[in-house]
């Protein structure tokens, strides 16, 4: 019997350490508002979660979503959050959820320390 040579078990393993588990690897969805319930697909997108969810946002103050990313978490999702530094001046509830969301076990939160201004909002939920 012979082996394989070396090369190839090294391609066969980069081949699994790069396979999407996703259907569809390349799927990526864009959503606008106000023409849709951007709240509603972000909580769903964030529920349907196993593994993790990165999401970097400027600010981040819709409760539904924080309150969804510390369930997800609570589920054993690796949740890591890349916030602008400027945004910190939050208070009333979306503070206490951001609170409580950082105080959940399998989430990061990091805040961005550079100059730049980090206008953005996304994220990833798998890979």
């Amino acid at each position: 019997m012979t082996r394989p040579l070396p090369l190839l078990r090294l391609a066969a393993a980069l081949a699994l350490l790069v396979t999407p588990v996703a259907a569809d690897p390349l799927a990526v969805e864009t959503h606008y508002s106000p023409a849709e319930n951007l709240e509603k697909i972000d909580v769903a997108q964030i529920r349907a979660a196993t593994r993790s969810i990165d999401i970097a946002a400027y600010v981040l103050t819709d409760v539904a979503v924080i309150e969804a990313l510390t369930q997800a978490a609570g589920r054993g999702v690796n949740v890591r959050l890349f916030r602008d530094s400027s945004g910190r001046e939050l208070f009333g509830r979306p503070l206490e959820a951001l609170q409580k969301l950082a105080a959940t076990p399998n989430v990061a939160v990091r805040f961005n320390t550079g100059r730049a201004l980090m206008h953005l909002k996304s994220y990833c939920v798998d890979g």
